[in-house]
């Protein structure tokens, strides 16, 4: 059985990219633990916001991001976060809907 890792690249406001940072089971516990928290519910629910809580969890356990700064600080300074979930995502804008 081959093993998938999970990597996402990270792009901030100010134009500096991270690419194949890798989501580690460290980061989805941590995810796992401020959900609970703050009630967002599981990651099935909200991929967006478990993805984008992975990456700056990831982001601050390599030393990429300040220890100092949240989350919230985080969500206004990134421009986009890609996943290989995003390979199959269809753009809800041009999704085609059968005629009933």
């Amino acid at each position: 059985m081959a093993m998938q890792k999970m990597l996402v690249d990270i792009e901030m406001l100010d134009g500096t990219e991270f690419e194949d940072i890798r989501i580690i089971w460290a980061d989805m516990m941590r995810y796992s633990d401020t959900a609970r928290r703050r009630k967002w519910g599981p990651m099935e629910e909200d991929k967006l916001t478990a993805t984008g809580f992975m990456a700056f969890a990831a982001m601050q356990r390599l030393g990429l991001y300040s220890a100092d700064k949240g989350f919230d600080t985080f969500n206004t300074e990134v421009a986009m976060i890609y996943s290989d979930d995003d390979a199959g995502a269809v753009d809800p804008t041009t999704a085609e809907t059968s005629a009933d």
